[in-house]
């Protein structure tokens, strides 16, 4: 609506663009806190992502390690590897 309109319609026309304004606001927000809430389930899922996948590598290490293809140095190495690459 915009200038012309507080001209033509004076207040009327403000609480009309006011009115407007806020509305989309709302919109806004409302669509804001939809893609907040995707993407936090999104992070829940993936989190739990992440921590089956450690849990399966434990394993996967434990029984290699059992089953004598692994020692404790390689897989510390192994580890240690893992942790310089990801930079901690």
């Amino acid at each position: 609506m915009g200038w012309l309109n507080y001209l033509v319609l004076g207040d009327l026309g403000q609480q009309l663009d006011i009115g407007a304004l806020d509305a989309r606001l709302n919109e806004l927000r409302a669509s804001q806190r939809g893609t907040d809430r995707g993407q936090d389930e999104r992070i829940a899922r993936l989190e739990e992502d992440v921590q089956d996948l450690r849990l399966r590598f434990v394993t996967l290490l434990r029984v290699l390690r059992r089953a004598g293809v692994l020692s404790a140095a390689d897989i510390a190495e192994l580890v240690g590897d893992i942790r310089a690459e990801r930079g901690g």
